[in-house]
């Protein structure tokens, strides 16, 4: 939960959306985003190819793929704890993840 944290505290400090949810990075235009929001939570140092919390950028991989499978089983549901307007595009969205 703390990484899902910092992941969406990151991404809305790059992105300028304070109202960025969980849900709405689980978007493959938002893929580099994501990908550099990991990157300096994690501590990666672009000269030396580095990270200074290696295993975090690892298991923040494995966390995407559960919070996509997650959604995924949320949406099939009609859950009213993922409330989206479409759901056939937000499905389409995550499995191109």
């Amino acid at each position: 939960m703390r990484e899902c944290s910092r992941l969406i505290i990151q991404m809305r400090r790059r992105l300028g959306k304070p109202e960025l949810t969980l849900i709405d990075i689980l978007n493959p235009v938002l893929f580099d985003d994501v990908v550099l929001s990991v990157q300096a939570i994690s501590g990666y140092d672009a000269d030396n190819k580095t990270y200074k919390a290696g295993s975090l950028a690892d298991h923040m991989g494995t966390t995407l793929k559960q919070l996509c499978a997650e959604a995924t089983d949320l949406l099939f549901m009609n859950s009213s704890d993922l409330k989206h307007n479409d759901k056939e595009l937000k499905l389409k969205e995550i499995k191109k993840i």
